[in-house]
């Protein structure tokens, strides 16, 4: 036949491959099969029906002695056609059997299948009964698959060794900390980083719970973002929370933390790294002071250029209770006093006395010196103080003020002294600049709201000389002053105050004449 398979006799083994539309083909491009036959009309008719199936089978074939050499080569798969009765019991079972890397499908006429069972004891993958050969291309089909899902397994343990392998390199040399803890909070890997930076060793360290290393203050938030992370409400948190050295010393860290699942969606395990951020936040509470101290001296520098008017509203009830004090003596010297009349006159005395105390009260709690203290109160509040402590100025010069409060009271969350000042600030700057302004009215409005955003607006209008052209973001800027005697610092401290608060303060030219200065802050929360 001119498309009987053609052989040449050699070795003995027979090679063949697949034709391109075999169903073969999108498993193995190219798989190398060995069939080892005692006779060439029974390789043919193996070869047959695999030609049959979709093959063009190539290649050579001899008997049982070259069996060895020809199983020493790579295959994908082995088919071994045995007739000899003692097969079952010979060397050629025992290498066959020792085939692990390519299955091996026996074909038998043994009535008994003597040869097919002790085939599949030794490890052949498959045993066709010669009288039934439709059987044989399924088996080789089901042979091939199972080696290309087997490589297809082992290049993805390779694949994933090898990920793991840069993982773990990655992790264990990453420059920043970085640990791995259970979804109930147990360390259970740590990089070098993260035990240089805690004083521990890796083995100290690991099945450790979080809470042992981490500020009791800061475990709620740290419990509560790692309940949202497993719930799915958020894929990942930066957090900044205090922690303990080895030793004992407060550490500060910055965490970056997410959730690793499983193939099915349940939570594994979280991943953190952890920046120290503890010189940062050494310097942060440093300038923070040192604002603080700047934000003093300003207070006592704004209140020095009104020394007189506040003076003057001091020794106003002074003079008061001095001239009560001798009314009274000099009629209880000529005897025409009553009880009631002194009753009278001492209220006038206590009123007075209390008057004047108000004012060296607001002015002591203003020029007060400490560390910043947030504290809940009303933003009118706030305003109203200020202007009691200018009212004085306001007389002084004949300054008509508009007082538009919110009919609500405005609840913010700040440092109520340092508010009060850049409020006081604000005040101040209108009035310098309604007494430079050559002619016309000297009005100043202050008002407050609430805008959609939750956010509380103060505003200080005037009608004075206006902001300087040009001037923008600059007068906001250290040391820029139009005032002949002015630092220059009072804008640029108020705006560092209301940023603090997380706010914003701003200036804009009037459209007639004067400037509008104002903030914004958060709601209290």
């Amino acid at each position: 036949m001119s498309d009987k398979p053609r052989f040449a006799r050699g070795d003995g083994s027979l090679h063949f491959t697949p034709r391109g539309d075999s169903a073969l083909a999108p498993m193995i491009d190219a798989p190398r099969l060995l069939v080892i036959a005692e006779a060439e009309t029974e390789a043919v008719t193996v070869l047959e029906l695999l030609r049959g199936g979709g093959y063009t089978p190539t290649g050579q074939w001899v008997g049982d002695p070259q069996l060895e050499k020809g199983l020493a080569e790579e295959w994908d798969a082995v088919v071994c056609v045995v007739r000899n009765p003692g097969f079952a019991d010979g060397h050629a079972l025992e290498m066959l059997g020792s085939r692990r890397d390519a299955p091996v499908i026996v074909v038998s006429s043994d009535a008994a299948e003597t040869a097919g069972v002790a085939a599949i004891k030794a490890g052949a993958y498959d045993y066709v009964h010669a009288d039934s050969p439709a059987r044989l291309l399924p088996a080789v089909e089901r042979a091939l698959r199972e080696v290309d899902m087997r490589r297809a397994r082992s290049r993805t343990e390779v694949a994933l060794r090898a990920s793991e392998e840069r993982f773990t390199k990655a992790f264990e040399y990453a420059p920043i900390a970085m640990s791995i803890v259970t979804t109930h909070g147990t360390i259970i890997r740590v990089n070098r980083a993260m035990c240089e930076m805690f004083g521990y060793s890796a083995a100290e360290m690991t099945n450790i719970p979080v809470w042992r290393i981490t500020h009791p203050d800061d475990m709620p938030e740290t419990i509560e973002q790692l309940r949202r992370l497993i719930e799915g409400e958020i894929d990942t948190w930066l957090l900044e929370k205090r922690f303990f050295h080895r030793d004992g010393h407060l550490l500060w860290g910055r965490s970056t933390t997410w959730l690793v699942r499983d193939a099915d969606g349940s939570a594994q395990y979280v991943v953190s790294q952890l920046q120290d951020i503890t010189e940062w936040k050494r310097m942060e509470e440093q300038t923070r002071l040192q604002q603080a101290e700047l934000a003093h001296v300003l207070r006592v520098a704004t209140m020095g250029e009104t020394v007189a008017q506040i003076a003057h509203e001091v020794n106003q009830p002074l003079a008061s209770i001095a001239n009560f004090a001798h009314g009274l003596i000099t009629r209880i010297d000529g005897g025409s006093v009553d009880p009631q009349t002194m009753r009278a006159v001492a209220g006038e005395i206590a009123g007075q006395a209390l008057r004047a105390s108000e004012v060296i009260r607001r002015l002591r709690d203003f020029l007060r010196k400490g560390e910043p203290k947030l504290v809940l109160c009303d933003a009118n509040d706030v305003v109203r103080d200020a202007l009691r402590l200018l009212e004085p100025d306001f007389r002084h010069h004949t300054i008509r003020v508009a007082l538009e409060l919110a009919p609500h009271p405005l609840p913010v969350q700040v440092d109520r002294v340092q508010v009060e000042q850049v409020v006081l600030n604000l005040l101040r700057n209108a009035v310098d600049a309604l007494i430079a302004a050559p002619n016309g009215g000297r009005d100043l409005a202050v008002d407050t709201e609430q805008r959609d955003s939750g956010d509380v607006t103060v505003q200080v209008r005037d009608s004075g000389i206006g902001l300087p052209e040009q001037a923008g973001q600059q007068i906001f800027e250290p040391f820029f002053t139009t005032k002949r005697d002015g630092l220059g610092l009072g804008l640029s401290i108020s705006r560092s105050i209301i940023q603090a608060h997380g706010g914003e303060l701003w200036a804009l030219r009037n459209a007639d004449r004067g400037a509008t200065v104002g903030f914004n802050l958060p709601p209290a929360g």
